[in-house]
C-alpha cells in the first residue's frame, strides 16, 4: 500500500493590523503554498499481474502434422508500483479598490517519479513487455488571473477577466534506448515530451554546379546515411531545386546526428478573456481564448533530402 502525504498553508496578510490600519485600499492579500503526492495507476490494468497463455495449432515435424501449441501472451512484472506525482505550488491572491480589482498568481512544480513507460526491447525477447517504472517526468508552469467588476448604476453591472498561463515539460530520465528521428519524438531524455527534431536547411540548390560541389563534400559512408537514397547518378539524385541539408556535426554526411531540437508540440502562452454584463438580473457573457505560440507539424511521404514523392509542412503560430 502506497503512503501519500500532503501539506498546505496560507497567510492572509491583509488581516494583520499593520496592513488594516495603514493601507485602506487593500482589501485582500494572501500568500499560500502547498506540497503533496498523488498516486497514479492508469497504466496498470486490473489483471496484469497474471500471465495469460494463448493456445492454437501449427504444423510441426519432419513428417508434417498438426500439433497443439501454447504460448505466453505477454511478460508480467510484479515489481511495478504507483507513479508518485509530487506537486509543489505557491500562490498569491489579492483584492483592491473595494475588491473591484482582484486577481491571483500561481507557480507550480510537478515531478512524476517512477513514471510508467513502455521500453523498446530486442525482438529476440519473443513476447510483449509491460510498461515499467522507468522514467522521471518534470513539469513547471504559472498562471496569472485578473478580474475587474463594477456597477454602472442600480440596473447595470459588468465584469472583465483575463487569464494568461504557460508551462514547460522535460523527460528528466529514461532507462530505455532512445531512437531519435526526424519529426515528433515522444521521448528524448532531457527534452520536453513530444519534441520536434528537424534538419537544418540552407536554401535550395540553384544550379548543377552547386549540386556537384555538395556531393564532393559529402562522403555518404557513415552508418545510417540519408545520402544513400539520393546517390549521384541515380533517378533520385539531387538536382537544382532540391533542398540543401546542413551537416551540423561535421562528419561529411547527413544522419540523425544532424537533427536539432526545434521546439515541442504543446501550446505556449495560452490566454482567455471573460466578458460579462448584467441588466436587472439578466446576464450576458462571452469567453475568448487563444495562444501566442504553437507548432503545427504535418508530414506525408517524404524524401529527407530531395523532397520528392511527398510534402512536409511546419507552421509556427
Amino acid at each position: 500500500m502506497a503512503k501519500l502525504f500532503g501539506v498546505s498553508g496560507g497567510w492572509r496578510i491583509s488581516e494583520e493590523n499593520f496592513i488594516k490600519n495603514n493601507i485602506t485600499w487593500l482589501d485582500n492579500l494572501k500568500v499560500r503554498g502547498s506540497w503533496g503526492e498523488a498516486g497514479n495507476l492508469s497504466s496498470i490494468g486490473n489483471y496484469e499481474s497474471f500471465a495469460t497463455i494463448g493456445t492454437g495449432t501449427t504444423i510441426f515435424g519432419t513428417t508434417p502434422g498438426l500439433a497443439n501449441t501454447a504460448w505466453i501472451g505477454g511478460i508480467i512484472d510484479t515489481s511495478r508500483t504507483w507513479e508518485r506525482v509530487e506537486t509543489t505550488n505557491i500562490g498569491l491572491d489579492f483584492g483592491v479598490l473595494g475588491n473591484r480589482l482582484s486577481g491571483s498568481f500561481e507557480y507550480y512544480w510537478r515531478k512524476n517519479k517512477g513514471m510508467l513507460m513502455s521500453i523498446t526491447y530486442p525482438k529476440v525477447l519473443g513476447a510483449s513487455a509491460p510498461a515499467t517504472n522507468s522514467g522521471t517526468y518534470k513539469a513547471e508552469g504559472w498562471e496569472l488571473a485578473l478580474n475587474w467588476q463594477d456597477r454602472i448604476n442600480e440596473d447595470w453591472s459588468y465584469n472583465i477577466g483575463f487569464i494568461l498561463a504557460d508551462a514547460k515539460t522535460e523527460i528528466a530520465s529514461y532507462e530505455g534506448a532512445i531512437s531519435k528521428k526526424a519529426g515528433v519524438n515522444k521521448i528524448v531524455e532531457g527534452y520536453p515530451m513530444n519534441s520536434l527534431w528537424v534538419y537544418k536547411t540552407d536554401g535550395l540548390f540553384q544550379n548543377q554546379s552547386e549540386v556537384d560541389a555538395y556531393y564532393s563534400q559529402m562522403t555518404g559512408n557513415v552508418s545510417g546515411s540519408k545520402l544513400t537514397s539520393v546517390k549521384q547518378g541515380t533517378d533520385n539524385a539531387l538536382t537544382p531545386g532540391s533542398v540543401r541539408r546542413v551537416d551540423l556535426n561535421g562528419d561529411k554526411d547527413i544522419t540523425i546526428d544532424d537533427l536539432y531540437y526545434f521546439g515541442d508540440m504543446a501550446p505556449h502562452y495560452t490566454f482567455g478573456i471573460n466578458l460579462g454584463l448584467t441588466y436587472k438580473g439578466i446576464d450576458f457573457s462571452a469567453f475568448f481564448q487563444g495562444l501566442d505560440s504553437n507548432i503545427i507539424f504535418a508530414v506525408a511521404k517524404w524524401d529527407v533530402l530531395s523532397g520528392q514523392d511527398g510534402q512536409i509542412q511546419m507552421v509556427t503560430s
